[in-house]
């Protein structure tokens, strides 16, 4: 038996819609399945269509918590009402395609290999009855925390499973044993987020593995940006209380220490947040959850990197990093790795591409004027091609200056730097650490910015003064 669990909050029409879609793609099909709807504390009446008397959904249970648990706790309440082998995790806003759990129990059945399986989360704006799968979207890590997610889309695969660092828990497949064994989702998950990369990591150290099946997909109702904005903001204390908790609890020391040093580049006040003060105070029921982990691991961390290494941050914070490091002693070798970079195929992805290319192009330049002291035009080249694939980068704005002054374009020069001042002092320059180091990072403070702009007042001056001088 399939049990397919739904935890909803709120979700007016989109629940109903869930459900009706789910029994419609089973019905004429021999599949045993259940559906258990866990509802976290709705207030807008989206579960009374599931009535005992409606035969419709006899199939169908509902839990009622009055209080929010958060969809962590939600899901793990879900499972132990299940009476299934299996348990697929869905949320409350899907489309389901006809057959689907028939197709899910014949992988699962034919690949026993599979510990938890992910399969295609397709936007339902695009809905198709013969979707384009030619490409696959695999959920992976975008910084050393790995829990801070982004999309990448790797070379075309071909048809056949392959082996996935997470599977998101919109559509997230998992034999019972292998739930129950890692106790479910972590319980010291508070409200929100990242459960699924946490759980499937949880599964990594314990010896399971997860895989995606390109052959099989889902219907999934994306969020627009401000919608997600606005929840992201409402539960943004227990999102970093959930990262922090959870690099707590599965990482060795090496690791926690690396992913707080990230968090602090992109956070400088965490310390003193509140997210922080609370991971303090809960610390020492965090320190069960780790002992059950450590006592129950039968790999590491390191082994996750190593196996995952075209998934993990390579691209931004491996590769950025390995071309500073290369910079001074070999620039040659800082440039081909930047190169190399710049080839990966997450770059045909124009929403990857608009992210990373600014913080690429910055380090070509810097390499190549810094470091290499190649001609200014090479550094020119660069610095124009950051600045245009993101004009709120202010190390390109300050870098270029710093060339322009040296060819004496001092008004230009000026004209960037009070921009980029402006920007820093409006704090849109928020951004996690992908450039920064030794020598780069002042490039971004405004203190640094106004000492250049002083010193290329001074030097205007004093050459104009020269000037008339010689008259």
């Amino acid at each position: 038996m399939i049990s397919v669990i739904i935890v909803t909050f709120n979700e007016g029409f989109w629940l109903k819609k869930t459900v009706d879609s789910l029994i419609s793609s089973c019905k004429g099909r021999k599949v045993n399945y259940e559906i258990i709807i866990v509802d976290d504390g709705s207030t807008d009446g989206s579960t009374k269509f599931i009535t005992n008397q409606n035969k419709e959904y006899s199939k169908v249970k509902l839990l009622r918590n009055e209080v929010g648990l958060g969809v962590a706790k939600a899901r793990n309440l879900g499972a132990k009402s299940a009476k299934g082998e299996v348990f697929m995790f869905v949320d409350a806003h899907m489309i389901f395609p006809e057959n689907l759990l028939s197709k899910v129990e014949s992988r699962l059945k034919n690949s026993p290999k599979i510990a938890i399986l992910g399969i295609h989360c397709l936007d339902e704006s695009l809905y198709s009855d013969s979707p384009d799968l030619s490409t696959i979207n695999i959920y992976t890590n975008s910084d050393r925390t790995f829990f801070s997610p982004r999309w990448i889309i790797p070379k075309k695969t071909t048809r056949r499973i392959f082996r996935v660092p997470f599977v998101i828990a919109a559509s997230l497949i998992v034999r019972r044993e292998v739930f129950e064994k890692v106790h479910g989702f972590g319980d010291y998950i508070e409200k929100w987020g990242p459960e699924d990369r946490t759980f499937s990591l949880t599964a990594y150290l314990f010896g399971f593995d997860c895989y995606f099946d390109p052959n099989i997909w889902i219907w999934h109702r994306y969020k627009k940006n401000e919608e997600l904005s606005n929840e992201v903001k409402e539960k943004k204390n227990d999102i970093y209380f959930n990262i922090i908790s959870a690099c707590y609890c599965l990482y060795d020391r090496h690791h926690f220490d690396l992913a707080l040093n990230q968090m602090i580049k992109g956070f400088p006040s965490l310390y003193s947040s509140p997210y922080y003060k609370k991971f303090v105070q809960k610390k020492s029921t965090l320190n069960k959850y780790k002992s059950f982990v450590n006592s129950h691991s039968t790999r590491t961390v390191t082994q996750f990197e190593s196996e995952f290494s075209e998934y993990l941050p390579y691209l931004v914070d491996e590769g950025l990093a390995l071309s500073f490091k290369h910079a001074k002693e070999d620039p040659d070798k800082a440039l081909s790795v930047l190169s190399e970079i710049l080839s990966h195929p997450v770059l045909s992805n124009p929403n990857e591409n608009k992210k990373y290319l600014p913080y690429i192009y910055f380090r070509l330049a810097f390499v190549n004027g810094e470091m290499k002291k190649e001609k200014f035009s090479t550094q020119k080249k660069y610095l124009e091609k950051s600045i245009r694939h993101d004009h709120f980068f202010i190390p390109s704005y300050v870098l270029y200056a710093r060339y322009l002054s040296s060819q004496k374009e001092y008004k230009h020069a000026l004209s960037l730097l009070f921009s980029a001042k402006e920007i820093s002092r409006n704090h849109l320059y928020q951004r996690d650490n992908y450039y920064t180091d030794q020598d780069t990072d002042a490039h971004a403070s405004v203190p640094f910015i106004e000492e250049l702009i002083g010193w290329i007042l001074h030097t205007d001056v004093g050459e104009k003064s020269s000037k008339a001088g010689d008259k």
